[in-house]
């Protein structure tokens, strides 16, 4: 088990499985090329940040689980 933080959520901890109280968001990123979209995503998912520009070609789709300081999961699908 990891952590993750994000600041508009607070503290939140990764989760692994989801559980049948476990609230579930959708979240779409639109915007220009070449402006940071997947960046934002990529630090939010793993924490790192990728200096070298690759294009994302499509559409990529990602989902967490984090657990909320008052103890509820949150599904995110990015």
């Amino acid at each position: 088990m990891s952590s993750a933080s994000a600041s508009a959520l607070g503290k939140a901890t990764v989760v692994s499985a989801s559980s049948p109280s476990t609230l579930k968001h959708k979240l779409v990123l639109l915007g220009d090329q070449s402006v940071g979209k997947t960046s934002i995503i990529t630090r939010f998912m793993y924490d790192t940040f990728d200096q070298q520009y690759q294009p994302t070609i499509g559409i990529d789709f990602f989902s967490k689980t984090i657990r909320l300081e008052d103890d509820h999961d949150v599904r995110l699908h990015l």
